[in-house]
Parts: C-alpha cells; structure tokens; sequence
C-alpha cells in the first residue's frame, strides 16, 4: 500500500485524483472532462517539480559562491598583512594582528560551511533523477564547481 508516515489505513488522506468524478459540462462529456483535468494538474506539477530543480541549481550555486568568496576574502586579507606599514612598530603589529584575524574569521567561516553542507550534495545526486540533472550518472552536482547549465548569465 506504500509508506503512509506512521499513519494508519483509515486515516489516511486520500488523493484529490481519487475524489473527481468528472467536471460536468456543457456538452455532457465528463471522461473528456476529467481527462483535461488531468493534464492540467499534470502540467501544473511538472511546472512545479521545474521550478524545484531550479531552485536546488541555484542553492548550489550560491553555496559554491560563499565558499569561493570567503576563500578570495581570506587571500584578500592575508595580503593586507604585507600592505600598510605604520610609522609606530605598535600600530604596525595591530594592524597585522587585525588582518590575521579577519582572515582567519573568514578561514573558520569557509570550513564551518563546507562540514555543514558536505551532506547537501549527496542527498541532492541521490534524491534527482540523472536526466533532469542533465548529469552523467558518476557526475553530480557539486557545491565545489558550477552546475552544468551555465548560472553565470544570472548576474
């Protein structure tokens, strides 16, 4: 019978598809009714299922650009270290402190993110069908690269 979420039979709601009988009409067809009823359900949760596919592109892409971003950041900041010198051997110290810092705010950050979302890829290549993921099947789709339709004409 499938996996009804820890109910039982008798409570189990019933699909909608299971509940029309045909739309009346004028011309008394209801099999041709219920039939274009059909389809304009099957069309608006294809629609949907579309819209979710896109959706889990652009979650992976925006991951995989924070994490490219704070690794830039991290450089960026490693950098400012060797940059700005002060006339005061103090200052100077302060501001290599504070830029070590900043990077290694950012370094922290990077790794938090990639141990947090490390499952988020898998459970996508799992969950999707390779044909909808335009995908070869021992190829997934990645916060570490783009996906393979080109996101980068969103900017």
């Amino acid at each position: 019978m499938g996996d009804l979420g820890g109910r039982t039979q008798g409570t189990a709601i019933m699909l909608w598809i299971w509940h029309v009988h045909g739309i009346p009409s004028d011309n008394g067809d209801r099999f041709q009714d219920s039939r274009l009823a059909l389809c304009i359900e099957w069309c608006k949760t294809r629609a949907r299922c579309n819209r979710w596919f896109e959706e889990i592109q652009l979650l992976l892409e925006e991951m995989r650009r924070v994490l490219e971003f704070l690794d830039w950041q991290t450089k960026w900041w490693e950098a400012q270290v060797t940059l700005r010198v002060a006339e005061q051997s103090e200052d100077n110290k302060g501001l290599v402190a504070y830029a070590k810092r900043q990077a290694a705010i950012r370094r922290s950050l990077s790794a938090k993110f990639r141990a947090s979302w490390h499952h988020v890829t898998a459970l996508v290549s799992e969950n999707l069908d390779d044909t909808e993921a335009n995908a070869p099947a021992e190829e997934g789709p990645s916060i570490d690269a783009p996906p393979h339709g080109d996101l980068d004409d969103l900017d």
